[in-house]
């Protein structure tokens, strides 16, 4: 379920909590002012470096504590050489305004070089290499794993998402909170190739995004809403973390409702809005620069963020949440004269499934964890381990799997994995050995899944009585509390 979240508000307070800092730059290179084609040129490094300072100390004035300073990538160039050959420069001058701080910074930016064609052709960067510096030298440094298919034959990318870079790990730690670095179109790899790349244990993502150009122009990349409502959105889903992302908009203004920190706890096939996704920040003030200005937002707690994977439990019976019709439904709604097709006009059945549950069936002591027009998910409160946690936790849920072409509901008890793991195996061993468990539905047993949770499914069609199904999940949550109460106080969860 992506967080429905207010936006950004001006605010110039001392940050006293563990920070992130995203940096968004609007850039001036590319107007006829600055006379330049395309802006990968070493000679503007000084000039990025000489900003990149005025953002640290803007920052550094108004926070008390450890934080991350997240610059876009490429912020910096080499040129024709490698990247690499940057490495010394850049910790020598970022090291040296970080190191009369009492906190620990890292800040995190983009380096490109080796170009693969003349300067003025616009060309790839065979180099694209993710850097974080703190006052002591380089903590992390990742090379791109996941290149566009444009760039794929041309550019040099490691195969493997954990690779170290120069004997350098990909992933840093700040206060037991674990980051990992992006290099741009590295954020599509979570939710595109989830079986090749899960998470590797990190908390928090950090998506250095390259540039996004001028609207109505000749350049690709104008698109300023898919890094997050699609691959933000999608990728934090699937990792279940937060995704923090920052970019150079080489236009003369900024979008400034652009989110630069998003997080959604379950995956969707479309589009979400930026108020769905968006995580709550602050806003400094506008900062000019010599190429154009920065907007920062100030993100504070980051220890909360991370840990805070889903919002807390609602005070009402039922949780508001804004539903936008999937752009699958709208392919499928074309199709409705194909034999067999499922009616999607009458998907006002789930929720009419779901207010009967609410007013008739819903078991004393329960609450109301998630209620979407296709999913809704009930528990009891005891139930949670560390509250927020979205694995840590066991659930009831109704789904409707129209958008999968499946003219069917579904009832399920799920356990989060791997902590209710063992729970979960004590319950199903005890449910496969009653008969007639599930009469009039089809039982599957989900015990490996992607999405880390361990199901019991009774798949019902969606032609069957509302009345009858919800009687069904009432067995269902009575043929399994006490089973697993009693593996809770087996297991010592």
């Amino acid at each position: 379920m992506e967080k429905k979240m207010n936006l950004s508000a001006q605010n110039n307070k001392p940050i006293s909590q563990d920070f992130i800092a995203t940096v968004v730059l609007a850039s001036k290179l590319l107007t006829s002012e600055w006379g330049m084609t395309q802006e990968k040129d070493p000679a503007c490094n000084p000039m990025r470096m000489s900003e990149m300072k005025q953002v640290i100390q803007t920052i550094l004035a108004q926070t008390s504590h450890d934080g991350v300073i997240v610059f876009p990538g490429g912020w910096f160039h080499s040129g024709e050489e490698p990247a690499e050959a940057l490495d010394s420069w850049l910790i020598t001058e970022i090291s040296e305004i970080l190191r009369n701080n009492p906190h620990t910074i890292v800040v995190a930016f983009g380096v490109d070089g080796l170009f693969d064609r003349p300067k003025d052709e616009d060309p790839y960067d065979k180099d694209q290499i993710a850097l974080a510096i703190n006052k002591d030298g380089i903590v992390a440094k990742g090379r791109k794993f996941f290149p566009g298919n444009d760039e794929g034959p041309i550019i040099h990318y490691t195969r493997n998402y954990l690779d170290t870079e120069s004997g350098k790990p990909r992933i840093f730690e700040l206060n037991g909170v674990k980051y990992y670095l992006l290099e741009c179109n590295d954020i599509k790899a979570p939710y595109t190739e989830r079986a090749i790349y899960p998470n590797p244990g990190v908390d928090i993502a950090l998506n250095l995004i390259h540039r996004v150009y001028e609207k109505g122009g000749s350049r690709n990349l104008t698109q300023e809403n898919n890094f997050p409502c699609i691959f933000g959105a999608r990728s934090s889903a699937v990792w279940q973390v937060p995704v923090f992302m920052t970019a150079i908009f080489f236009r003369p203004s900024l979008p400034e409702d652009w989110p630069t920190g998003v997080y959604c706890i379950e995956e969707r096939p479309h589009r979400t809005g930026y108020g769905e996704i968006s995580i709550p920040h602050t806003t400094l003030k506008r900062i000019e620069l010599r190429e154009g200005y920065a907007i920062v937002h100030m993100f504070e707690n980051v220890a909360r963020i991370s840990q805070e994977k889903e919002p807390p439990l609602p005070s009402s019976p039922v949780r508001e949440v804004v539903y936008k019709k999937p752009v699958m439904e709208k392919k499928m709604e074309r199709k409705k004269s194909a034999p067999n097709q499922a009616s999607l006009s009458s998907r006002q059945e789930f929720q009419d499934l779901v207010n009967l549950f609410l007013e008739k069936y819903l078991p004393s002591g329960m609450v109301v964890k998630l209620n979407l027009k296709g999913q809704f998910r009930i528990t009891y409160p005891q139930w949670h381990v560390v509250e927020g946690s979205p694995k840590k936790y066991i659930f009831y849920e109704f789904d409707d799997w129209i958008s999968r072409n499946r003219d069917e509901f579904s009832a399920e008890i799920q356990f989060g994995m791997p902590y209710f793991e063992k729970n979960a195996e004590i319950v199903f061993k005890e449910i496969e050995n009653r008969e007639n468990f599930a009469p009039d539905a089809r039982t599957e047993f989900d015990r490996i899944s992607t999405r880390g949770w361990y199901r019991l499914k009774i798949i019902y069609p969606s032609s069957m009585k509302p009345d009858l199904i919800c009687q069904m999940m009432v067995e269902l949550i009575n043929n399994t509390k006490d089973l697993v109460e009693e593996s809770l106080n087996k297991t010592g969860n």
